[in-house]
């Protein structure tokens, strides 16, 4: 593209590492790595370059993966078993905490989903960590409270009045690091206060739709990303007039004379 080369500002490999973290473990290497290739080669360069993409590049790749590819963006199993011996150590196939959810299996305790549990997305692993390091994005300032807040709230809100159980729907799937890590993306969120909390509120409405009403686990994948194409209307929506400014009226020709 005969670009300036950007290897050096880590954009890339913040991008990687976010693809990383919405795979499960045994995710093969070349699905992850397709996945990257579209984040970064597509989402990001040809969308004009890194401050430019108007789409999250980490969940657009992996949701473009589950789109153009189903069969390459999920495995059958979340872990296979181990193909040495190791006695009496062996590993466990389970579905996720949401398929579990969805389908009325008896779910492990509230507190052992919060810290650790084995199953699904590396990001879905444990939201307490996932908290440790919003908490880091905040003492740095690199975030501020109103996406996640109202991406969270809106969750929990409309999740009990829809009779699902909200504590749940808040420690499993991809709300943690979509709310904190993905929403907050400076380049593909709105600058205003008040666009802030609608854009939010969007999300947070979209994942209900998806996960509560179609059924679909990828729901916060998908509300940020048609949230993201939202974003100019809503920062012209709710952008503040210029103090001072002078409306400029264009008079037709004849009105002149």
């Amino acid at each position: 593209m005969r670009k300036k080369p950007t290897l050096y500002d880590w954009s890339a490999l913040v991008t990687g590492l976010f693809v990383a973290m919405l795979f499960q473990a045994t995710t093969p290497w070349y699905k992850a790595a397709l996945a990257t290739f579209i984040a970064v080669g597509i989402a990001k360069e040809l969308a004009g370059g890194l401050g430019w993409n108007r789409f999250n590049p980490a969940l657009f790749g992996r949701v473009a993966l589950i789109i153009l590819a189903p069969a390459y963006a999920y495995v059958n199993q979340w872990f296979q078993p181990l193909h040495i011996n190791l006695g009496p150590l062996d590993t466990i196939t389970q579905a996720t905490p949401l398929a579990m959810l969805r389908a009325g299996i008896e779910m492990p305790s509230a507190t052992e989903l919060f810290f650790a549990f084995p199953a699904g997305a590396l990001s879905e692993v444990s939201p307490f960590a996932l908290l440790l390091g919003a908490a880091y994005l905040f003492y740095r300032k690199h975030i501020g409270w109103r996406i996640p807040v109202s991406i969270i709230g809106t969750v929990l809100i409309l999740t009990a009045l829809t009779g699902a159980n909200p504590l749940y729907q808040l420690i499993t799937g991809g709300l943690m690091i979509g709310a904190f890590f993905m929403a907050t993306d400076w380049v593909t969120s709105p600058f205003t206060d008040n666009g802030k909390i609608i854009f939010g509120v969007g999300i947070g409405i979209l994942v209900v739709l998806f996960r509560v009403g179609f059924g679909i686990t990828e729901g916060v994948a998908f509300g940020i990303l048609i949230m993201n194409a939202f974003v100019p209307l809503i920062e012209k929506a709710t952008a503040r007039s210029q103090f001072g400014k002078i409306k400029v009226v264009a008079v037709p020709m004849a009105e002149k004379k």
